[in-house]
């Protein structure tokens, strides 16, 4: 561990070597910092108080953490404090309240919410958190992917480090899901830690997503993060389908996105009751949507592309028996599901 300090902040940078690396920070007192390293958890006393968030930046690849606190007082510290020894805190489940809620399309909606104490859980991209509730003496619980804007925007207003942000679509035979999008402010749930094991895409160059409907939220994290890489420049293909252009959700912000990276986000729109406004295909996934926005593999390109499924179960099993017959293997694809 090293550290270095300015005026008014310091920062702990961690060097774990490994790879994605579970990260889970907490501030339990103002003066007491603890940090859940791959399960391993320390906390040390810090020299003087400081402020909730902190902001957090992980190299990823070579499992580099660095957290920065803000001091509650300018001035420069002798000492950071000190570190105590290894402390066992096993925490499932985390209670988090309703911040705010708002309509994405006709039933989904996008649902922040701030932990009731100071924490902050890392979420790589593809990694899941279950959410639960109990609802009217049951209890309910289904896993979710954390998920934000692709784009700044002031639409939802300032989403800070320590809120967790989900994209929630009511169906009417969804119990949660129904009872989500029904929370009103202040309203809590429980959320587990993150979850899952998804690492495929960051040996490739080239990312191809099939998305459908709520499909689309894992894809979210993966595109943003490739986008701002600063270790591989990706390219990415996504075919997000949808029965109209009314339940495309942020279809703003991904046309705002694709645009921004012309030559590295290509963005098709596959409608399944309607007419599209671009010259993208009417209907369903089958063999000519693939012939068509698949590009052509052969040897010596096959092992740059990395393929991406989600949607319902009928959807997810028809893309990987698709995408088989084009000649991707196992480890060239992920189906979340």
């Amino acid at each position: 561990m090293d550290w270095f300090q300015q005026l008014g902040f310091l920062c702990f940078v961690f060097y774990t070597k490994t790879p994605y690396p579970e990260v889970s920070i907490t501030l339990k007192q103002p003066n007491e910092f603890c940090f859940s390293l791959n399960g391993k958890t320390r906390c040390i006393n810090l020299h003087k108080n400081v402020n909730w968030p902190c902001i957090v930046k992980i190299v990823a690849d070579i499992g580099k953490v660095q957290v920065k606190l803000i001091k509650k007082v300018l001035g420069l510290w002798p000492t950071f404090g000190t570190l105590s020894t290894t402390r066992n805190i096993q925490v499932d489940y985390w209670k988090c309240e309703l911040l705010n809620s708002f309509d994405v399309t006709h039933n989904a909606k996008f649902l922040i919410f701030k932990y009731q104490q100071n924490l902050y859980n890392h979420v790589y991209p593809g990694r899941h958190i279950y959410v639960k509730a109990y609802v009217n003496g049951q209890v309910l619980s289904r896993p979710y992917t954390p998920v934000w804007p692709l784009v700044e925007t002031t639409e939802y207003g300032k989403i800070s480090e320590d809120t967790l942000c989900l994209l929630v679509k009511s169906y009417p035979n969804g119990k949660l899901s129904r009872y989500l999008c029904s929370l009103n402010q202040g309203d809590s749930i429980e959320v587990s830690r993150p979850q899952g094991s998804f690492e495929c895409w960051t040996s490739k160059t080239n990312l191809i997503l099939l998305a459908a409907g709520t499909g689309i939220t894992p894809m979210l994290p993966i595109i943003w993060n490739a986008l701002h890489s600063s270790i591989k420049k990706y390219n990415i293909t996504l075919l997000y389908f949808n029965k109209k252009e009314t339940c495309i959700i942020w279809k703003n912000f991904l046309d705002q996105k694709s645009a921004a990276y012309l030559s590295r986000l290509t963005v098709h729109y596959i409608l399944s009751e309607e007419e599209n406004s671009k010259d993208d295909s009417k209907g369903h996934i089958d063999e000519s949507v693939i012939t068509r926005y698949f590009p052509s593999l052969h040897k010596d390109s096959i092992n740059e592309y990395a393929v991406c499924i989600c949607g319902p179960p009928g959807f997810n099993k028809l893309c990987e028996k698709l995408i088989v017959q084009q000649g991707y293997k196992k480890d060239d694809y992920f189906v979340f599901g």
